[in-house]
């Protein structure tokens, strides 16, 4: 990993976090592929920004309501 993560609030990137060895080995022990992971990874990224896209559309919408 790059960062020193000890303090709080500092969190690891998803690419630092797969990039671990202990992360292969749960993935492993779990019988998911690296694959998958980044799959389920990709999938929540784009269900987040059609969310904020909606939001965004939204609070427009409502502005010009207003």
């Amino acid at each position: 990993m790059t960062q020193d993560y000890r303090e709080a609030g500092v969190e690891p990137s998803v690419e630092d976090l797969m990039s671990d060895p202990i992360v292969h080995l749960i993935l492993r022990r779990d019988r998911i592929t690296p694959a998958d992971t980044w799959a389920a990874v990709t999938d929540a990224r784009r269900s987040l920004h059609r969310q904020r896209a909606r939001t965004a559309r939204l609070a427009t919408l409502t502005q010009d309501a207003a």
